[in-house]
């Protein structure tokens, strides 16, 4: 989908399947979804802690179209998952909903910034997106500031008690 300095975001489905890279990405769903990373997320994103349990997360996530890897450049490491949904404004350009989580050891080094910087140049490019925007939880501060680092700010639209929604227009 798009490359920056240290992470490229592909499309699940995009990446070869062999079998032996497909078990390494089982386990990156293992890896990344520990308690802090998923601890303001949809209950059935909780409690991913079997092979089984991660394939099914990943075919709910497949079947929900808009589900992309962030890998490490450096390393080909998954590093987190980006999630994109469409929604058609009245002027027929698209909304781009998006979430992302990315793993706890890369908190705190700009990756987060990155991404998100790179999401923006990439719906800037496609001039097909006249806004992004993303739900946060309140005390989500370090997502909070990677959006308000690239331009992001609060919507005054209604969401649930602990969240805010933050918005891009492009």
């Amino acid at each position: 989908m798009f490359t920056s300095n240290r992470v490229s975001v592909f499309h699940w489905n995009h990446i070869v399947s062999a079998s032996e890279f497909e078990l390494s990405r089982i386990h990156s769903v293992l890896e990344i979804l520990t308690p802090k990373v998923i601890k303001a997320v949809p209950d059935g994103w909780q409690n991913i802690g079997s092979i089984e349990k991660a394939e099914d997360w990943i075919q709910q996530r497949k079947s929900e179209g808009g589900f992309y890897d962030i890998v490490l450049s450096e390393t080909t490491e998954i590093i987190g998952f980006l999630f994109l949904y469409t929604v058609i404004d009245s002027k027929d350009l698209g909304e781009l909903r998006l979430g992302y989580l990315l793993r706890e050891e890369v908190w705190g080094k700009g990756i987060g910034t990155e991404l998100i910087n790179g999401l923006v140049e990439w719906a800037r490019q496609t001039k097909l997106i006249g806004s992004i925007a993303g739900g946060v939880e309140k005390q989500n501060q370090g997502s909070i500031r990677v959006l308000e680092k690239n331009g992001f700010y609060r919507s005054n639209e209604e969401m649930p008690e602990q969240m805010y929604l933050y918005k891009f227009k492009i």
